[in-house]
């Protein structure tokens, strides 16, 4: 069962970038995230939508 959320940990290893570029990504709109109190999360749909604009 694949997951339906990222944390910024997760999302960094899977990429292979830092948290600045995530961050990066978020500020232009490019990746879109869920903001709780204390925890950024990337849905599932999100970061298939941003892999599949980046190519």
């Amino acid at each position: 069962m694949e997951k339906l959320v990222y944390d910024m940990k997760e999302l960094c290893t899977m990429l292979g970038v830092s948290k600045s570029a995530i961050y990066a990504f978020m500020e232009r709109g490019e990746l879109k995230a869920i903001r709780g109190s204390k925890k950024i999360l990337f849905p599932r749909k999100a970061v298939d939508d941003f892999l599949n604009t980046a190519k």
